[in-house]
C-alpha cells in the first residue's frame, strides 16, 4: 500500500536510515481527532489539532458533520486503532509536517540563508505539511506549525525555512499572515520553466 511505503519512508528519516537525509535530524508531527462523539482528544492530540479536536456530545452537529465527511476522506491507513484499556478511542490522522534540522534538504536547489554560522545545527525546513481536506481551516496547520517551532526551539534551530509555490495563496497567507514568516528568495519564471515545474518561494522565519 501507498500509505505503508510512505510510513517506512518516514521511520527511516526520523531513524537516521535514509542515506539522503543522513546529515538532518528528522521529527515528523501528527495531528489526529478522536472518532467518537463524546470522548475528548486522545493523548497528545488536542495540543496538535487545535480546534478540529475540539470534543462535544452526541448531539453536536458541527463534530457530527466533521467526523462523516473525515470518514469518506480518509484511507483506513490514516486511522489509528482503539485502545480500550487506556481509554482511547479510534483516531483519525487529520494532518502532518516533518521537521528537518540541518543545512539543506536533499536535492534542493532553494536554499536558507540564515543563520551564517553553524547551519548544520541552527536551521530547519518543514516539510510533507498537509491537512486532510475536511478538516481545513480549522487550525490544524497552525497547531502543527507551532508545535514543530518549539520543537526547533528546543533543538537550538535559530532559523527556520519553507518552501511554499508561488501562487498558492492560502499557503503563503498562513505562513507570512498567521506565523510571522518572510519572503527570503523566490524563483525566477524562466528557472521554474526550465524545470518544468511551479516557480516557488523560500519564506524564512527566525526563532530566537
Amino acid at each position: 500500500m501507498k500509505a505503508d511505503t510512505e510510513w517506512e519512508s518516514v521511520t527511516k528519516k526520523v531513524e537516521g536510515k535514509d542515506e539522503a537525509y543522513k546529515d538532518l535530524d528528522v521529527s515528523c508531527f501528527v495531528a489526529c481527532v478522536a472518532d467518537d462523539l463524546t470522548a475528548p482528544p486522545g493523548p497528545g492530540s488536542s495540543s496538535a489539532s487545535g480546534s478540529s479536536s475540539s470534543s462535544g456530545g452526541g448531539g453536536d452537529p458541527d463534530r457530527q458533520e466533521l467526523l462523516a465527511a473525515l470518514r469518506a476522506g480518509l484511507d483506513a491507513s490514516a486511522q489509528l486503532p482503539a485502545d480500550p484499556a487506556a481509554g482511547v478511542s479510534r483516531q483519525l490522522v487529520v494532518g502532518s509536517l516533518d521537521l528537518n534540522v540541518g543545512h539543506t534538504l536533499p536535492s534542493e536547489e532553494l536554499i536558507g540563508k540564515q543563520p551564517k554560522e553553524d547551519p548544520r545545527h541552527r536551521r530547519a525546513y518543514l516539510s510533507n505539511v498537509c491537512v486532510a481536506p475536511a478538516a481545513r481551516r480549522l487550525g490544524v496547520a497552525r497547531a502543527l506549525l507551532r508545535l514543530a517551532e518549539e520543537e526547533a526551539r528546543r533543538k537550538g534551530v535559530e532559523w527556520l525555512y519553507v518552501h511554499v509555490v508561488a501562487d498558492n495563496v492560502p499557503a503563503v497567507a498562513l505562513y507570512c499572515e498567521a506565523c510571522g514568516f518572510q519572503v527570503e528568495q523566490a524563483e525566477s519564471e524562466g528557472y521554474a520553466r526550465s524545470l518544468q515545474r511551479p516557480r516557488r518561494l523560500i519564506l524564512g522565519k527566525q526563532l530566537v
